[in-house]
């Protein structure tokens, strides 16, 4: 088995891409259709990209889960799974070409349902890993705060006062030590979540092999439709003062513009891990 998470992430995806170019494969689109297995290379890149696992050094998985042997070897474990599906799958779209009287020949109905299998599996070990994520230990508020710098500080400070005066329009009657705290919460939070952002776009890069720009680029291109549908859907979500992300549940007063909380994405049904479109973290909604 590989003992590291970015060579075997690497030649997960790269095997898996692969196959899926192979003409072959698209004949077989009555057992699973290529969209499917896109849409598993697709996720499985979203999985490294949330956690960096194709990143080598000090921003390596392998680095930080160095006190974590036990979530390291389950996740090389669940790799090498994957290579293994992978290896299936050849092997069923080779064995069309194999003569009747070749022990290892396969009818059309038999590679269907193997595909199938393989598709199954290759979704089941690809969710699993979006499950192990959310375990990966996360740095700390405090630790993010000053990890933030201030370069970002000063690229969010001029909208305090924004905020201060859109809390005191939605709340006039309230104290000016509270509106001050709130306005103080407001940005911490704004801060807090422009701190994710970068974190997001420094763990994706290089995801394709690329340079850092077009790795992020192919990536955003290749989202799933489920993601992408409920990323527009959010986008009308978002407040419309510098770029805030917030939003605020059902008044007590009734207004035809009051904003409300948005609906879960599709991609949250049954329980199954997404990422969150504010924090780029995977998490599971229970």
């Amino acid at each position: 088995m590989e003992t590291n998470i970015s060579s075997s992430y690497r030649r997960c995806a790269s095997s898996l891409e692969k196959t899926i170019a192979n003409k072959d494969l698209e004949a077989e689109a009555s057992s699973v259709p290529l969209a499917l297995w896109e849409d598993v290379l697709v996720r499985l890149k979203l999985f490294a990209s949330k956690i960096g696992a194709h990143q080598t050094g000090t921003m390596s998985l392998d680095y930080r889960l160095r006190e974590a042997t036990h979530l390291r070897d389950r996740l090389l474990k669940t790799l090498s799974s994957i290579d293994n599906a992978i290896e299936d799958m050849n092997e069923i779209i080779a064995s069309r070409y194999l003569s009747s009287d070749n022990e290892e020949f396969m009818s059309a109905e038999e590679r269907c349902n193997q595909l199938r299998d393989v598709y199954n599996t290759l979704q089941t070990l690809v969710d699993s890993m979006f499950h192990l994520s959310m375990t990966i230990r996360k740095p700390g508020r405090v630790q993010r705060i000053q990890n933030f710098g201030e370069e970002a500080e000063s690229e969010t400070s001029f909208l305090n006062s924004l905020d201060l005066r859109r809390i005191t329009d939605n709340f006039p009657y309230a104290s000016i030590v509270l509106r001050q705290r709130l306005t103080t919460a407001t940005a911490r939070r704004r801060k807090t979540l422009k701190y994710l952002e970068r974190r997001h776009h420094k763990l994706q890069k290089g995801i394709d092999g690329g340079d850092d720009e077009e790795g992020s680029t192919v990536l955003s291109s290749l989202v799933a439709t489920a993601l992408v549908e409920n990323d527009l859907e959010h986008q009308t979500s978002k407040s419309d003062i510098g770029g805030s992300e917030t939003s605020f549940g059902t008044s007590l007063f009734s207004s035809s513009n009051r904003r409300t909380i948005p609906p879960p994405p599709e991609a949250s049904h049954d329980g199954k891990p997404f990422e969150c479109l504010y924090c780029f973290y995977i998490i599971r909604i229970s």
